[in-house]
C-alpha cells in the first residue's frame, strides 16, 4: 500500500510541469485518482484514504452476538468477586481475605443480625448483587431487609458463597460505612478502623469479641532497661500487625530480626530512669505478650522522603516465606503456637503512596490453589511464585531479573500486607453455613439473574438469525463494489459504506458535503470518496437513496477546480524558486550604483504579504527549509515573519516616513540588487521604487540629527542602570511578601515593561515615556 503521501504525489505530479491552457482529461481524471489501480484484498493494514479503489478494512460487520461465556455466570470451580464502584480496590482486598477466613465466616454468621427473622416475620431484600440490573420484580420467596453493617456484611458474604453470578455488588456495605466511593484509602488503615468498629459493634456479644481480639490483635510489651542500675520498666501495648521495615533489607526474615533487634537509647534519646532520677543510657526491647491466630506482616513501603517532602514508594524486591516460626526471634509468647503459615498477600500496583491499585493474592486452604482476585476479576494464579504476575505488569521484568527464590519462599516488588495463619493441626475446622433465610435470597437472586440470561440469549439468537440474512445481502453487494470499467462508476462516502458495511443503518446517501462551489465534485473530497461500480450504486440508492439525492457519476469531475489548483501548486512552486534566488543575490556583494533601498520588515515577510493579499495557502517551511540561513537579511520561517506581517500591511510600507518620503533612519531599511528587485516587482507591481541615490526626507534628517545627543545619552543611561539595577532587570531576589522585614517599592506592571525595553535597546522612546508614570 503506498503512503498517503505518495498517492497525492502520485495524483498530482503532473501539475508543475502542465500549461493551464494545455490541461487535458487524462489530466483531471489523474487528478481525481480514476486510473488508481485497486488494492488487492488482504494487502493493506488499513484502509487507503488516498486510493479511491481500495475496499480493504471496510467490511466489519459483527451482528448483536455477545459470547455466552463472557454472560456474567461464574465458571465452575471459580470464586465470587467483587465490583469495583470507582476506588474501593482497597475495601474489596480485605472482604476477599475476610471471607476466606473460616472461622471469622462462621463466626459473623452466628451472630443474630437479623432478630426478626426468628419470629418468622419476612421483608423486602434491600442491595443489589448482579452485573448488571437485574428485572425490577419482586422476590417471590420473603427476604430481610439489612439496614445496618453488620446485616449487610452477613449478606455480602452469602452472595459470595452462593452466586451464580461472576461478581456482585457490594454498594450497600460500602454506603453503610459512609465511604466515597471515589476515594481511595489505605488498606492497612482501613483494616484497624473496621476491626476496631466491629469491637464496639459486638459490644453485648462477649465472645464474639474476644473471638475478634484473639482472632485479629495481639499484645507486646516495651522493655526498657536502665544501663546503670539495671531497673526496668514495662509498657504493655496491643497491635492490630507488625510493621517490618523493608528499606536495605532482602528478606522479611531481615526485617523480623531488625524488628527484635535491641534498641539502644543513647545521647539525645536517653532514657529518664525513675529509680536513677535522671537520663541514662538504656536499652530498649520488644516482646510479643500474645499473638493472634492470623498475624499481619505490614511492610513500610511508603517511607517519608525529606528531599521531596512527600511520601515515596519502596519498590525494592523482597523474600517472604511460606512458613513462619516466631521461636527463632526470641518470641515465648503465653499461648498459642510460634508457627504460621502464609494464606493472603496484599499487592500494591502503582508509582506512588497516593495512587494505585490493590490486589490480593488469596490461598483456598480447601485445594491448596492460590487465587488472584482483581475486584471483578477472579483467576488462578498461573505461577507458583505469588506476586509475580503483578510485578512482570508493574515493572516489565522478567523472572531472570527478580531475586532467585529459595525453597519455600516469594519474592515480589509490590507486597504490602502479608496474612499469616497460625498452624494447628488440632484446631477444630469451622463449618460456614449462612441462615437459611440469607441463602433463600441469594437463590432467588439466581434464578431472577439466570431467568435474565435465559432472555438474553433468545434475543442473542434472533438478532444471531437477522445477521446472518444481512450478512448474505452484504456480501452479495460487496462482491460487485469494484467497477469493472474506469468509465461505469459512481463515487460514495467511505464513511457511509463503513456504516453500512458493519450492518446497521447507514441513513440515506447524502453527497451534498463533497460538491465545490461549482456544483461539481471538489477534486480534495476524493480522500473522503469510494468508486463503486454502477451495478452496485443501483441497488444502493433503491434502497437507500432520496429522490432529491445528488448523485456523484464519472462526468461530475470539476475541470475549473482542476486548473485552479495547479495554478497554486504552480504559483507556490514559483515562490520556493524566487525566494532562493532572493536569499543569494541578498547575501552576493551589492553594487551601490545598481541597487535600491527596502525595508528590513517587508524583505522579511514578502512572500506572506503576497500569500494574504492574493488568497495563497501558506508555503509548507520543509519546502524552504534548505534555504534557510542565520543571517537576518534572508527571509526566514518564524514567528518573527508573522509579527511583521501583522505589522505592515503593504510591501515596502515600511520605508516611507510620514511626509511620503524616504526615512532617514537606516536601521529600518536595506539595499538590494537591482537584479532582486526584477523578482520582487514580478509580485508587487505598483511599489514606489527607491534607488540607492534616492534623497532621504529633509524633515525627517534635521528631527534624526537633533536627536542624536539624546540617543547617545539614553544609550549610557541604560547601560549604568543596567549594571546597578541587574536583579531588577533580570527578576532576581525580588522580595517576598510574606518575609518582608524592611521598606520595599511597588512599581506598576506598565512602568516596568516600559523600562526593561530602555535597558535593552537604549530607544529614546521608552526613555520618554518613563516620566509619564512620574
Amino acid at each position: 500500500m503506498p503512503a498517503k503521501i505518495a498517492l497525492e504525489k502520485r495524483a498530482w505530479e503532473w501539475a508543475l510541469k502542465r500549461s493551464l491552457s494545455k490541461i487535458s482529461e487524462e489530466d483531471v481524471r489523474t487528478a481525481y485518482r480514476v486510473n488508481f489501480p485497486p488494492c488487492k484484498p488482504g494487502i493493506c493494514r488499513k484502509n487507503c484514504n488516498g486510493n479511491p479503489n481500495c475496499f480493504n478494512h471496510l467490511q466489519s460487520f459483527q451482528s448483536e452476538q455477545n459470547d455466552i461465556e463472557d454472560d456474567g455466570i461464574k465458571s465452575k470451580g471459580n470464586f465470587v468477586g467483587l465490583k469495583n464502584l470507582g476506588s474501593t480496590c482497597y475495601v474489596n482486598s480485605l472482604l476477599q481475605v475476610w471471607f476466606h477466613n473460616d472461622q471469622f465466616c462462621s463466626v459473623l454468621f452466628s451472630c443474630n443480625a437479623f432478630p426478626d427473622m426468628a419470629t418468622g416475620h419476612r421483608a423486602v431484600s434491600s442491595g443489589s448483587s448482579s452485573p448488571s440490573d437485574l428485572p425490577t420484580k419482586k422476590l417471590k420467596c420473603d427476604s430481610v431487609i439489612a439496614t445496618n453493617t453488620i446485616q449487610h456484611l452477613q449478606l455480602l458474604f452469602t452472595r459470595l458463597y452462593y452466586s451464580q453470578q461472576k461478581y456482585v455488588d457490594p454498594t450497600d456495605f460500602v454506603n453503610s460505612l459512609s465511604l466515597k466511593h471515589n476515594e481511595q484509602q489505605d488498606a492497612q488503615e482501613f483494616r484497624n478502623l473496621f476491626l476496631g468498629w466491629l469491637e464496639k459493634m459486638l459490644q453485648e456479644e462477649l465472645t464474639l469479641k474476644a473471638f475478634i481480639r484473639n482472632e485479629f490483635r495481639g499484645s507486646c510489651s516495651y522493655i526498657t532497661t536502665c544501663s546503670r542500675c539495671g531497673n526496668s520498666s514495662t509498657i504493655q501495648s496491643d497491635y492490630g500487625e507488625l510493621e517490618l521495615n523493608i528499606k536495605g533489607v532482602k528478606s522479611v526474615d531481615d526485617s523480623l530480626s531488625d524488628f527484635f533487634k535491641e534498641e539502644r537509647l543513647t545521647d539525645d534519646n536517653q532514657y529518664y530512669c525513675h529509680h536513677c532520677q535522671h537520663k541514662q543510657d538504656a536499652t530498649r526491647n520488644i516482646r510479643l505478650s500474645s499473638v493472634p491466630r492470623v498475624l499481619n506482616l505490614q511492610l513500610l513501603r511508603f517511607v517519608y522522603d525529606m528531599s521531596l517532602l512527600a511520601k515515596v514508594k519502596v519498590s525494592s524486591h523482597i523474600l517472604f516465606p511460606e512458613s513462619l516460626d516466631l521461636s527463632q526471634y526470641g518470641c515465648h509468647v503465653d499461648r498459642g503456637s510460634y508457627k504460621f503459615h502464609l494464606t493472603g498477600v496484599i499487592i500494591h500496583r502503582g508509582p506512588t503512596a497516593y495512587s494505585g491499585h490493590y490486589i490480593p493474592h488469596i490461598l483456598d486452604s480447601k485445594t491448596g490453589e492460590w487465587y488472584r482476585f482483581d475486584d471483578e476479576h477472579v483467576s488462578k494464579l498461573n505461577s507458583k511464585y505469588v506476586g509475580k504476575e503483578d510485578d512482570e505488569v508493574m515493572l516489565g521484568l522478567s523472572s531472570k531479573k527478580k531475586p532467585r527464590c529459595p525453597k519455600g519462599y516469594h519474592a515480589s516488588a509490590n507486597a504490602y500486607l502479608l496474612v499469616y495463619t497460625r498452624d494447628n493441626s488440632d484446631e477444630h475446622v469451622a463449618k460456614v453455613d449462612a441462615p437459611c433465610y440469607l441463602q433463600e435470597v441469594v437463590e432467588e437472586e439466581n434464578k431472577l439473574f439466570l431467568e435474565s440470561i435465559q432472555q438474553a440469549e433468545a434475543v442473542m439468537n434472533a438478532s444471531t438469525l437477522k445477521g446472518c440474512e444481512t450478512q448474505k445481502e452484504l456480501n452479495s453487494i460487496f462482491s460487485s463494489l469494484y467497477p469493472a470499467d474506469n468509465n461505469d462508476f459512481e463515487w460514495i462516502s467511505t464513511e457511509w459504506l463503513t456504516v453500512w458495511l458493519t450492518g446497521l443503518d447507514p441513513g440515506p446517501i447524502d453527497n451534498s458535503q463533497y460538491l465545490c462551489e461549482h456544483n461539481l465534485m471538489s477534486p480534495e473530497s476524493v480522500t473522503k470518496l469510494k468508486q463503486v461500480s454502477s451495478k452496485a450504486v443501483e441497488i444502493l440508492y433503491e434502497k437507500y437513496g432520496k429522490s432529491d439525492s445528488i448523485r456523484l457519476s464519472c462526468s461530475m469531475m470539476c475541470r475549473r477546480c482542476v486548473v485552479n489548483k495547479c495554478h497554486q501548486m504552480q504559483l507556490k512552486q514559483r515562490i520556493v524558486d524566487d525566494y532562493k534566488r532572493l536569499c543569494a543575490l541578498a547575501k552576493s556583494r551589492i553594487d551601490p550604483a545598481d541597487s535600491c533601498w527596502i525595508g528590513k520588515k517587508s524583505f522579511q515577510c514578502w512572500r506572506r504579504l503576497y500569500q494574504q493579499s492574493n488568497d495563497i495557502e501558506e508555503i509548507q517551511e520543509d519546502t524552504v527549509q534548505q534555504c534557510s540561513t542565520k543571517e537576518t537579511s534572508c527571509d526566514q520561517p518564524s514567528t518573527k515573519a508573522d509579527d511583521c506581517a501583522a505589522t505592515i500591511m503593504s510591501f515596502n510600507e515600511d520605508i516611507v516616513c510620514c511626509h511620503g518620503k524616504l526615512c532617514a533612519d537606516e536601521s529600518k531599511r536595506r539595499l538590494l540588487p537591482s537584479k532582486a528587485w526584477a523578482i520582487l516587482l514580478q509580485y508587487f507591481p505598483n511599489t514606489m521604487l527607491y534607488a540607492n541615490e534616492t534623497p532621504v526626507c529633509p524633515e525627517c534628517l534635521a528631527s534624526l540629527n537633533d536627536n542624536a545627543g539624546e540617543l547617545q545619552l539614553a544609550k549610557q543611561t541604560a547601560a549604568i542602570q543596567k549594571e546597578e539595577l541587574a536583579d531588577l532587570y533580570l527578576t532576581k531576589s525580588r522580595p517576598q511578601l510574606d518575609m518582608i522585614t524592611s521598606e520595599v517599592y511597588v512599581l506598576p506592571i506598565g512602568f516596568y515593561e516600559e523600562w526593561s525595553a530602555f535597558i535593552k535597546c537604549g530607544i529614546v522612546d521608552n526613555w520618554l515615556k518613563l516620566s509619564l508614570y512620574l
